[in-house]
């Protein structure tokens, strides 16, 4: 039996992608859950490919498929894609070139903007952004995170943000930079660029305090419920579904 009541779903809140520049149908945005990365789909759920306990540790041999919180993180939210090709030549001072098909899908900011962060090096390249052509609309008191798409590999990463995309409705741009500064070579249109995940904007008080009776009682009882199991318990008592349709 489940120890915590489950909340009964709600309506689903919308949140709408407006194609601002006719992008191709094919590398529109779409839930994450629909694209999964590869690696992780061919991931064996259990080491040895068979359900087992490593008997050392006294575990189950589960692996990282069987993880709920990194499919929850590998499922939530709408992946934005590169919506042309991009070819990335690099010149003996190492300076950036780019070349694309279509729309202006590449523009530049000044580093002196940004330059006391971790992400900025010393090359005499300006900072490249995606000028990204989808404008993201969500309902009333809802904002957006725009990050990096979680648990992937890629040649570059974003500056992420939050966008407060129930009164800002313009596309918001994504600056990036190379993983590898040396890089040069093609980013396939459809490229993940980007994950948008929405959230309702609350108020939040943190509060900190040492263990009491009351806290150690709970925290037993879910500890409890955690080692009577070698496989699924946080799925099974504690986990609640996530819905990005």
């Amino acid at each position: 039996m489940n120890i915590f009541k489950r909340v009964s779903k709600q309506k689903p809140v919308k949140i709408t992608f407006i194609n601002s520049k006719a992008i191709d149908e094919d590398y529109k945005p779409q839930p994450a859950r629909k694209d999964l990365p590869s690696w992780y789909k061919d991931q064996e759920a259990f080491m040895g490919d068979k359900k087992g306990i490593i008997r050392e540790a006294n575990t189950g041999n589960a692996t990282i498929k069987r993880c709920v919180p990194v499919l929850d993180m590998l499922t939530s939210g709408y992946i934005l894609y590169t919506p042309v090709d991009i070819w990335v030549s690099n010149n003996e001072r190492g300076e950036y070139g780019f070349n694309w098909k279509g729309y202006e899908i590449i523009g530049d900011h000044e580093k002196a903007q940004l330059k006391n962060h971790p992400y900025i090096d010393n090359s005499p390249n300006k900072l490249p952004k995606i000028m990204n052509p989808w404008a993201v609309i969500t309902e009333p008191g809802y904002s957006c995170m725009f990050i990096n798409p979680p648990h992937r590999g890629s040649v570059f990463k974003i500056f992420e943000g939050i966008v407060d995309t129930d009164s800002y409705n313009i596309p918001v741009n994504l600056p990036f930079v190379f993983n590898d500064p040396l890089f040069q070579g093609l980013i396939p249109a459809g490229t993940p660029m980007a994950l948008v995940v929405p959230f309702k904007r609350d108020s939040f008080e943190c509060v900190v305090e040492t263990l009491n009776e009351e806290s150690a009682k709970r925290i037993d009882k879910q500890s409890t419920k955690m080692i009577s199991h070698y496989y699924d318990t946080y799925r099974k008592y504690f986990w609640f579904s996530k819905d990005y349709n």
